[in-house]
């Protein structure tokens, strides 16, 4: 029972794991297949994506601050291929592992233009909230293994204890520890009837 409780507690804590590193992968695409499919989409479509900054600029339009990132991209972000976001705001910096709703933008697009598409950032959230809840499903894991181990510790210690108790020392029947040859079984020597024929 107590090997199973360990085998348990592991299984659990490795699917944790699994989780843990898939998290963000389950509830996002990738900025690749965002960029490749972006005719897809139409205006005012949502879509959640999760990747690396690999490139950041700044500037200002009349005024108000524009960030412009490229994700899981080549480093230039003025080579085409990539998946461009604007924001209003600082998302991360270069190198950093974002979560971000996009909404597709295009301000020509009752004019039939489509090459003014751009995705820009609704909201950001940290990645590790997609981890979570396989942080928490390893955390239990490590506690059910855990306690396993002790509980298994605890039985392999116990008769060593008990050897030294008198109260669970048993009073063991004499057993003969040597070896003996066997001994021929002893006959008492019968009388002989020496007396000769009765007379008259």
């Amino acid at each position: 029972m107590k090997k199973n409780i360990v085998i348990i507690g592991l299984v659990i804590l490795i699917i944790g794991i699994v989780l843990a590193a898939s998290g963000p992968y389950l509830f996002t695409k990738s900025p690749q297949s965002v960029a490749a499919n972006t005719d897809k989409y139409s205006t005012g479509d949502t879509v959640m994506v999760y990747g690396r900054i690999t490139d950041e600029k700044h500037g200002s339009i009349l005024g108000t601050d524009v960030y412009r990132y490229e994700l899981n991209g080549d480093g230039d972000m003025d080579n085409d291929g990539d998946l461009i976001i604007t924001s209003s705001g600082d998302i991360g910096n270069v190198g950093d592992n974002v979560v971000a709703k996009l909404e597709l933008k295009n301000p020509l697009d009752a004019l039939g233009v489509s090459s003014t598409k751009f995705w820009e950032v609704n909201m950001t959230a940290s990645p590790v909230i997609y981890e979570m809840p396989g942080i928490i499903v390893a955390v239990i894991g490590v506690i059910i293994l855990l306690a396993g181990v002790v509980k298994k510790e605890n039985a392999s210690q116990q008769p060593v204890q008990n050897q030294y108790n008198p109260q669970y020392q048993q009073q063991q029947p004499y057993q003969q520890t040597q070896n003996y040859a066997p001994q021929p079984e002893y006959y008492p020597p019968q009388e002989q009837n020496n007396q000769g024929p009765p007379t008259f």
